[in-house]
């Protein structure tokens, strides 16, 4: 698997969600391409939404593709979801999603989609997963030194540390609980159980294999 070929399956998702009334990204900070994409390709009104977006002004940030629109918040939180539902009110039509590479980093990954599921009306999910046959769920602080170099491969995090004890390399620290970290490892089954539980079908599927340990699964789900 390549990143290149990551990147064409999400905007192949992307589209399958395409032309729409709203479309909103869920931690577009770093990636605004996918958005841009939307934004270009049908969508009537894009909304960018992320912690790390400056303050409101009526100018996008940098990056961003003219006329996206974008509130800097952070969607772990409750308080999220009457906001985009007031938000919605001043566009018609369907609200399509966009959450790459976001559950991985949230302290609750289930509350945090149960909460955007219950404002949109279809959406695009992919993340790195675990591969089939192991693990539902690792919180990955947790695993042992001894096996962090296998598990994460180098390309993915090239920035891991020697640890002074063991001298192996420790990708995700004991004491990593911050959303800047990667938090999670979630299965493929999981993600799809918990978007069936929140009355979403999924219609198209997307994976491919990195490693013995990971994997890259993307869909788009509609709500039934």
């Amino acid at each position: 698997m390549s990143f290149n070929a990551v990147r064409q399956a999400k905007y192949s998702l992307i589209d399958q969600g395409l032309p729409v009334g709203l479309v909103i990204d869920f931690g577009p900070s770093f990636c605004p391409q996918y958005l841009n994409h939307a934004a270009q390709n049908g969508a009537q009104h894009a909304l960018a939404v992320d912690a790390h977006l400056p303050t409101d002004s009526p100018q996008a940030p940098d990056g961003f593709a003219a006329g996206v629109d974008y509130h800097k918040a952070d969607f772990s939180k409750d308080a999220i979801v009457p906001w985009i539902s007031n938000y919605r009110k001043k566009h018609a039509g369907r609200c399509f999603g966009i959450m790459f590479d976001t559950l991985l980093h949230q302290h609750s990954p289930l509350r945090v989609m149960r909460n955007l599921l219950s404002v949109l009306d279809c959406i695009c999910l992919g993340c790195p997963v675990l591969s089939k046959g192991g693990a539902s769920c690792v919180f990955l602080p947790a695993v042992p030194i001894s096996e962090q170099e296998t598990m994460f491969p180098k390309l993915w995090m090239p920035n891991g540390e020697c640890d002074d004890a063991t001298n192996k390399l420790r990708f995700v620290a004991p004491n990593a609980y911050e959303r800047a970290h990667w938090l999670w490892g979630l299965s493929a089954d999981l993600l799809r159980i918990w978007m069936q539980r929140e009355g979403f079908q999924i219609t198209i599927e997307k994976r491919w294999e990195q490693s013995t340990v990971w994997s890259w699964w993307g869909c788009y789900a509609v709500r039934a």
